[in-house]
């Protein structure tokens, strides 16, 4: 979650809201799912880059991940622990809106 939460403050502008939900859901018995999404007010993602943000080493705006120290690691890291716990990580993103990343984990 710090990986998240991290983007979202470095690509939110300064004094806009970053949004932390955790909704539980009951699928089955067995089967419990907790989706956890971080929503921030930056620049958004294009379409474009929405297919390999996950990927190690990848940057959407490379120069903007450099002045921020970013190695384009963050969101890898995200990916494989979710699928080590078993669950999935997912974007919601248009440019100038904002980025949404939901962590889904089932238990």
């Amino acid at each position: 979650m710090i990986n998240l939460l991290t983007n979202a403050v470095t690509y939110s502008p300064e004094g806009s809201t970053v949004i932390l939900r955790a909704v539980p859901q009951v699928d089955t018995i067995e089967k419990k799912t907790v989706r956890i999404s971080v929503e921030d007010q930056g620049p958004g993602i294009g379409a474009e880059h929405l297919d390999r943000i996950f990927e190690r080493f990848y940057r959407c705006d490379k120069a903007r991940s450099r002045e921020n120290g970013g190695t384009g690691l963050g969101l890898a890291i995200v990916k494989h622990i979710a699928q080590c716990h078993g669950g999935t990580v997912e974007v919601e993103s248009r440019p100038g809106q904002g980025a949404v990343f939901t962590l889904i984990l089932q238990g």
